[in-house]
């Protein structure tokens, strides 16, 4: 009939189209990630570097570290919380007197600060590390455990802070057990720790699907690579805050130097991430975040390098570039909702995740910048787990909605098999033409009546269309 003549051809261009999108966005990816793997050599080649060549004779007290309070004296005579130490050099004595302090260790967390530890006069213990040239000065964050000898009547702590216009950075200054101490430390942060570790680990899936299979990356529509780039670096630097890598490496110059150059690269994953369900992986944008994120790591090197500022002094610009991308994706999300090219499902998860990611990013960069929280990330690893949680679950869906379509595929074509084969037995005899099709509607009919569900009604519809089947073998004339 005409109408079925012209569905089939509206069908046929409908497939053609369907499939040069398809092709267009397989090419997109394939585009994304070539981008992603150079992207990702360049991280990969400077954490090598960094372990095998700028750490080569760097040791750090590794004492396995309670928590006992001790008075501290400034240089001044006054009382002090030796916690919250002022502004520059300083010096502060804590008399022990009487006490019992056998097999007991000076305990601590020292930030940014070198320092000597002086036990009745006599220097006991001196934290100035050697740091290469390439991680700066700072050496960031580190736990210590330095065990007092008997019978000492006094300790003094000279504090020297390594950037002038920050405080002294003594944290949680006990003296006790040592194991004790280090046992609390892993307590305290066994949650964030858990949390980078579950996001790392979502990363590294996401990762790997999309390296393993472009198939599932491009029927889900999103950039499985991207993705999961992202959550590893968010994921490293959430175990940056819990000191368990400083401690367990022994150099947390190292950790420190890679949580920025994880803030340096992240921008650039993400925003291919969000440009990717869009159709943007060629946009202009999200090429230039990519030169900006690798302008942006090799400009704060040479500087670092040279001595000329410090990581610390150009984290905001890091920040900066986070909150632009932020705001990137959140542009072309509208956009896209404007033009209506995102499907809904995809736009909640979108939404959703991006919201709580920017909630988070900003929480934590409050805290950085004006409660002296040391750059903890713990709001942004929620966020993030939060986006991880709501892309599983629309994979999922996604996949669940693929495997229908396609069992609805394999009907419709087994039913255009069945109904070819019929009319092809109707053929051999034209006193009996439509006699398959009759019969099967009134099989399907008998079926309804007899109570079977729509399923087996249609199964019961393709067998009696093939209840002459037979016929083909037969030779003509002698079926009469």
């Amino acid at each position: 009939k005409p109408m079925d003549l012209f569905t089939k051809i509206h069908n046929k261009r409908k497939r053609r189209s369907d499939d040069d999108s398809y092709e267009n966005k397989r090419k997109n990816n394939l585009r994304s990630t070539r981008e992603q793997m150079v992207y990702l050599t360049v991280f990969l080649l400077f954490v090598i570097v960094s372990i095998f060549v700028d750490l080569r004779g760097t040791a750090q007290n590794n004492e396995q570290f309670q928590l006992q309070e001790n008075r501290w004296i400034l240089e001044t005579g006054e009382e002090i919380d030796v916690n919250n130490l002022p502004e520059g050099h300083h010096i502060v004595t804590s008399d022990l007197g009487k006490k019992t302090i056998s097999g007991k260790s000076l305990c601590m967390k020292s930030i940014d600060t070198n320092f000597i530890v002086y036990a009745d006069g006599e220097i006991l213990y001196t934290y100035y590390p050697k740091i290469p040239l390439r991680f700066g000065v700072s050496y960031g964050m580190f736990v210590h455990s330095i065990a007092v000898p008997d019978n000492t009547r006094e300790l003094k702590i000279e504090v020297d802070p390594i950037f002038s216009d920050t405080v002294a950075g003594l944290n949680e200054v006990v003296i006790g057990d040592s194991g004790q101490y280090m046992t609390e430390l892993f307590r305290r942060n066994m949650v964030p720790f858990g949390l980078s570790s579950i996001i790392l680990i979502l990363g590294l899936i996401f990762l790997v699907t999309g390296l393993t299979s472009a198939i599932l990356m491009r029927s889900a529509g999103i950039d499985f690579i991207s993705f999961g780039t992202t959550c590893m670096m968010i994921g490293f630097v959430g175990f940056n805050d819990t000191m368990i890598l400083q401690v367990l490496t022994g150099h947390p110059e190292l950790i420190r130097v890679l949580t920025y150059v994880c803030l340096i690269f992240v921008p650039f994953p993400t925003l291919s991430f969000f440009a990717s369900p869009l159709g943007k992986s060629r946009a202009w944008f999200v090429s230039g975040m990519l030169v900006v994120c690798l302008a942006n790591f090799i400009s704060q090197l040479l500087l670092t390098h040279y001595g000329i500022t410090d990581y610390y002094h150009l984290v905001n610009i890091s920040h900066a570039v986070i909150m632009l991308t932020l705001i990137a994706s959140l542009w072309m999300i509208v956009d896209s909702i404007r033009k209506k090219t995102i499907n809904s499902e995809l736009l909640r998860s979108s939404i959703g995740g991006l919201v709580s990611c920017i909630i988070g990013v900003a929480i934590d960069m409050f805290r950085f910048h004006y409660l002296q929280s040391n750059g903890s990330s713990v709001f942004t690893s929620v966020g993030v787990l939060i986006f991880a949680v709501l892309m599983c679950t629309y994979m999922i869906n996604k996949q669940k909605q693929a495997l229908k379509q396609k069992n609805r595929d394999t009907v419709t074509l087994v039913g255009e098999i069945a109904e070819a084969f019929a009319k092809v037995v109707d053929m051999k005899d034209k006193y009996t033409n439509g006699h398959s099709l009759r019969v099967a509607q009134y099989t399907a009919m008998l079926a309804k009546e007899l109570g079977y569900n729509d399923e087996t009604v249609e199964k019961y519809y393709h067998i009696a269309l093939l209840h002459d089947v037979g016929k083909i073998a037969i030779p003509p004339g002698c079926a009469e």
